[in-house]
């Protein structure tokens, strides 16, 4: 990869990864406002499964951007981490901004909520698990600081997207049309 190469795969890399993380920031208050408007579950929902689609896309579209119109396996999964981890910086920041100005309890408070339904506690029955038990995992959380549930997901995210840009650049990236003549 000359010089060029690698700063328009960075600069592309950072756009996107930019456009992403907004994207991923905005469903994660989807999902956190769920409990206000209903109807933002189905965006979050949606917006997840999208998510690898889009990444094609972007990978797509930086594979038509360089000189030969293609990349390799290995290039292809170099950009998608690169994009992917500006990604989850920019998510990382949003949720930090989310649970420590915004939030005041309210997701763990609805959660908490939630184990007290009458729904739930059959839920758990059907687990074999005790309602206590997922009552004190969720007052642990509680106390959790801001920045620890922030960089606990930065680490979640980055797991989840090594694997997921497996998949995105085997079948997103544009190959090489083969030499050979057609018959």
């Amino acid at each position: 990869m000359t010089p060029n190469e690698y700063t328009l795969m960075i600069s592309h890399a950072r756009v996107n990864g930019a456009i992403m993380g907004l994207i991923w920031v905005a469903s994660f208050f989807c999902f956190a406002f769920a409990r206000i408007n209903p109807m933002l579950s189905i965006a979050f929902d949606i917006s997840i499964i999208c998510i690898p689609f889009i990444a094609t896309a972007m990978l797509r579209k930086y594979c038509l951007a360089t000189p030969e119109k293609s990349v390799s396996f290995g290039r292809a999964y170099f950009y998608l981490m690169t994009m992917f981890f500006h990604a989850i910086l920019i998510f990382a920041l949003g949720q930090w901004i989310y649970f420590q100005f915004l939030d005041n309890g309210t997701l763990l408070g609805g959660m908490m909520d939630m184990v007290s339904s009458p729904e739930y506690v059959a839920v758990l029955k059907a687990y074999n698990m005790n309602k206590e038990d997922v009552t004190q995992q969720l007052q642990a959380l509680m106390e959790t600081r801001p920045i620890d549930f922030a960089l606990s997901f930065m680490w979640m995210n980055i797991f989840a997207t090594s694997i997921l840009s497996v998949f995105v650049a085997l079948f997103g990236r544009i190959r090489k049309p083969s030499g050979g003549s057609p018959s």
